[in-house]
C-alpha cells in the first residue's frame, strides 16, 4: 500500500513538472497489478490459473460418500492409461446434427503428462480416443449445429475397464468435475473453493464436505479440509486457503460429499495455480 502512494506522488510530480520520461513508472508496474488476473492472461510464464467447476445433481441420503461431478458416485481412479470411448444419449450429437459436433478432450498421459485431442461426435454410437489416458481434465464442445448445444448427455469412459470418467449433462457444453491431479513436473496450490446446495422443497440438508488428496505412488489418500454446510443457515460456503500447501506433479485432488436428505443438487467452484518447476 505505501509503495501505491508512493507511485501515485511521483506520477503526480512526473505530470506536474512536464517530465515526459515513463520508465519510473512503467518499472513500478507490477507493484499495482493483481496476481490472479495477470496470471488467468498469461502474463506470468510458466503459470496457470484455473477455476473448476464440479456439479453433482442428484445427491441422496445413502450413506455414501459421493465425488462433486455429473456421474454421481465416486470416479474410479485408473493404474493404466486406457483409451476413452464416448458416447451421447441423443443421435443429434454427432458431425452434420443440430447438436454437439466436435468435441475436445484433455487429460493426462500414463506420465501424467498434459494430452489433448478433437473428437468427432457419432451421436449415439461410440467414439473411441486415439490417446491413452490415466487422468481426465475435461470434455468441451467445440463445434455445434443448430440446436447451439449438447443435446444429450456426454460420457467418456474407459476401454478396456468400463469406468466412467467424465460426463457432459445436457445443454452446457463442458464437463464440470471436481477431480484434479496435478500435471507432472507442475506444482499446483488450492486458493479457495466455492461450494454451493440446492434442493426444491422438503427439508433443509446438511452437507458434509471433505477434500482429500493422495499423492502419487501413495495409495492413500489423506483429508485436508472437512466442513459442513447447514442449508437451513447458508446454502453456500467458501473455503479460504490463506496458506496453501504445495502440490506436487502427479497428486490427486477430489471433493467428496454426503448428504442428510435426497435430491440435493451440490455445485463447485475451485481456484487453483498451476507452475511450472
Amino acid at each position: 500500500m505505501k509503495k501505491n502512494k508512493i507511485l501515485l506522488i511521483a506520477l503526480t510530480v512526473l505530470l506536474i513538472s512536464g517530465c515526459t520520461n515513463t520508465n519510473v513508472a512503467i518499472a513500478e508496474a507490477p507493484f499495482i497489478t493483481d496476481y490472479i488476473n495477470d496470471c488467468s492472461i498469461d502474463l506470468i510464464p510458466g503459470t496457470d490459473c484455473l477455476v473448476l467447476s464440479g456439479h453433482n445433481p442428484d445427491l441422496d441420503n445413502s450413506g455414501n460418500k459421493e465425488d462433486i461431478w455429473e456421474a454421481g458416485g465416486l470416479m474410479v481412479y485408473q493404474t493404466v492409461a486406457q483409451k476413452y470411448n464416448i458416447t451421447s444419449t441423443s443421435s443429434d450429437d454427432t458431425l452434420g446434427g443440430i447438436g454437439l459436433q466436435v468435441l475436445f478432450v484433455r487429460g493426462l498421459d500414463e506420465n501424467f503428462t498434459t494430452i489433448t485431442e478433437v473428437v468427432n461426435m457419432a451421436g449415439t454410437g461410440t467414439v473411441q480416443t486415439v490417446n491413452e489416458y490415466i487422468r481426465p481434465v475435461f470434455i468441451v464442445g467445440v463445434l455445434g449445429g443448430s440446436a447451439q448445444q449438447n443435446v444429450g448427455i456426454l460420457t467418456a469412459t474407459t476401454a478396456i475397464t468400463g469406468d466412467i470418467q467424465i460426463e457432459m449433462d445436457e445443454d452446457e457444453g463442458i464437463s464440470k468435475n471436481s477431480q484434479f491431479t496435478v500435471p507432472i513436473n507442475h506444482t499446483m496450490i488450492i486458493k479457495k473453493i466455492q461450494i454451493g446446495v440446492t434442493k426444491s422443497g422438503g427439508q433443509a440438508p446438511i452437507i458434509q464436505v471433505k477434500g482429500r488428496i493422495r499423492f502419487l505412488n501413495s495409495n492413500i489418500w489423506i483429508e485436508s479440509f472437512d466442513f459442513k454446510v447447514d442449508t437451513s443457515v447458508t446454502d453456500s460456503l467458501i473455503i479460504e486457503q490463506p496458506i496453501s500447501n504445495m502440490l506436487a506433479g502427479g497428486t490427486d485432488f477430489r471433493i467428496e460429499v454426503t448428504s442428510d436428505s435426497d435430491n440435493v443438487d451440490v455445485t463447485s467452484r475451485t481456484w487453483l495455480i498451476i507452475r511450472e518447476d
